[in-house]
């Protein structure tokens, strides 16, 4: 997704701990999407179907998505607050820094792990580069 919308959350899963370090949360709603949004977002042949088609599809890809959100199956993708800032003393300043520094630091590891942000991401990055590259190298040796 970030290909082809560089504006998409990196560290979405981040928002919610960020959030709470700066703002009293006084409402949290969570609207699910971790299965719907993938199977509805930029589906041409889910666009293509005729409304009265279309309708009881989405439908039951919505109750899949609630459910499977429920579960913590999936993971919730949107989710929209009322907040409060918290205010701000030395204390608080320490810990914006310490954030500051961890983030920095995470970034700084990220660049080195090809983007990525954890070993798993990296090795999941790595083994797909080489299935890739031997995929790659096969169909060429077709034609040598």
């Amino acid at each position: 997704m970030l290909a082809a919308d560089p504006t998409e959350a990196i560290h979405s899963d981040e928002i919610i701990k960020t959030m709470q370090r700066y703002f009293n949360l006084l409402e949290q709603h969570d609207t699910n999407g971790g299965l719907a949004y993938h199977l509805l977002t930029h589906n041409k042949k889910a666009s293509s179907l005729q409304p009265s088609k279309r309708k009881p599809i989405v439908k039951a890809i919505l109750v899949a998505d609630r459910a499977m959100t429920a579960e913590k199956k999936v993971p919730v993708l949107f989710s929209y607050f009322i907040a409060q800032p918290k205010k701000i003393d030395s204390a608080s300043e320490l810990m914006i820094k310490k954030y500051q520094a961890y983030e920095n630091i995470r970034e700084k590891l990220s660049s080195l792990l090809l983007g990525s942000y954890s070993l798993f991401e990296f090795l999941t990055l790595v083994a797909f580069s080489l299935v890739r590259t031997i995929k790659i190298k096969k169909f060429v040796a077709k034609f040598l």
